[in-house]
């Protein structure tokens, strides 16, 4: 057995110092651009039916409200229902339960499983799905990996995840996926050439 001693350290020999910093993410996606500005205002909006549906049934709903700051009502608070934007669902159907307040349980009951039906549509759900967002997920999930993934995406008719993800490890150099697979409803909107490129296996989620 043969023992190495280690060296000492000269007298006049600076310790050497690393320095570690953050250096944030390099990214073209503008927030104040983007669908994040409009959602304050959603949420006042649907707050405001959410009280006038309280006020008609005599029952306290401050639980059911969004927590937001509070500021004076906007056009989109006080827009009607058919002028709702598409993706605007939850409002569209606060506001068809304010009327249907005094109809039977059953009508309520339908009213809640349409929303359901297009809740893939509605502005709160797919607001995340951004390249900001995406990315910083794929970050924390790389770095306690340590080898090849597969991903499957299982989707009911929300806004395809696994093709963002797929372009973000391309251009900023992540380890590739070993398998791609999206399980989906018929309903989803699905682009071939988007899914071919990606090499994306795609299956029939009914």
């Amino acid at each position: 057995m043969t023992s190495v001693p280690v060296p000492r350290r000269q007298k006049n020999e600076s310790p050497i110092l690393e320095e570690y910093t953050f250096v944030p993410y390099d990214s073209v996606h503008d927030s104040s651009q983007d669908s994040f500005q409009k959602i304050p205002e959603y949420l006042r909006a649907c707050n405001n039916v959410i009280n006038e549906i309280g006020k008609t049934w005599e029952k306290g709903v401050k639980k059911q409200q969004f927590i937001v700051e509070r500021i004076h009502e906007n056009g989109l608070e006080q827009s009607s229902a058919d002028e709702v934007s598409e993706n605007h669902h939850l409002l569209k159907s606060l506001k068809l339960a304010l009327d249907a307040s005094n109809t039977s349980k059953s009508k309520n009951n339908y009213l809640f499983t349409s929303y359901l039906e297009f809740i893939g549509t509605d502005i709160l759900n797919n607001a995340l799905a951004n390249e900001d967002t995406i990315r910083i997920l794929l970050d924390i999930i790389f770095e306690n990996s340590f080898r090849k993934l597969s991903v499957i995406e299982i989707n009911n008719d929300f806004p395809i995840i696994l093709t963002i993800a797929l372009e973000i490890t391309e251009k900023y150099n992540y380890t590739p996926f070993k398998e791609s697979i999206l399980i989906g409803h018929e309903a989803v909107q699905i682009d071939e050439e988007i899914l071919e490129k990606h090499r994306i296996e795609i299956l029939s989620g009914d």
